[in-house]
């Protein structure tokens, strides 16, 4: 019981400590006027928050090495979502179809980095700046051996030029990695807007 209350008393401080980041990263962006330089900001405080969110959540929990996949995501896409839908009207579906219902920290992180790479994307660069209606879908399917994620949405597609596996964007690298990180595979396909696919075991 103790040892519980110890790690649970971890985590807690992991996440306050994660969100005294985030705040100093928020003050340091407010006196930032280069729209580009502040949005690197705000996107590194992104990352970190869907960090916070994993050990807020474990500190509820009474697992304290498993997370419980769809409470995650909720959480983490409603954040995105109240983050970079600001002014405009796109449409954010999120479907989870696991037969268990825990995953372990290990996939989770990365996991929940890659969503936070692709649909902050999908907002900032998928859709025609005067055109401020779309829909960006999440779906995460389980078979015996895999989850697949899929991130798409219907807006522009990638430039045919943009090479993602040695894009320099980090980003894109990011998510490569992250995507190496859980042994898994990665396709995209760009069809009436543009589809990434991980599928990891």
């Amino acid at each position: 019981a103790e040892k519980e209350f110890l790690i649970k008393e971890i985590h807690h401080r992991v996440k306050n400590n994660l969100q005294i980041i985030s705040s100093l990263l928020n003050l340091q962006a407010d006196s930032i006027s280069d729209i580009k330089t502040k949005e690197k900001y705000n996107e590194s405080i992104g990352r970190i928050k869907s960090m916070a969110i994993i050990h807020e959540l474990l500190y509820k929990s009474k697992d304290l090495s498993n997370i419980k996949i769809k409470d995650y995501l909720e959480e983490l896409v409603s954040f995105i979502t109240s983050t970079y839908n600001l002014g405009k009207e796109i449409k954010v579906n999120l479907s989870v179809n696991v037969k268990q219902k825990f995953i372990d920290l290990d996939k989770a992180i990365p996991c929940g980095i890659i969503i936070n790479e692709l649909v902050s994307n999908a907002f900032k660069h998928a859709f025609e700046i005067n055109k401020h209606k779309g829909v960006i879908n999440i779906v995460l399917d389980e078979n015996s051996k895999y989850y697949k994620l899929t991130v798409s949405d219907n807006g522009i597609g990638l430039p045919e030029i943009l090479n993602v596996e040695s894009s320099t964007t980090l980003g894109l690298q990011l998510i490569n990695s992250l995507v190496e990180q859980l042994s898994g595979d990665l396709s995209i396909k760009v069809d009436k807007g543009t589809s990434f696919v991980i599928s990891f075991s």
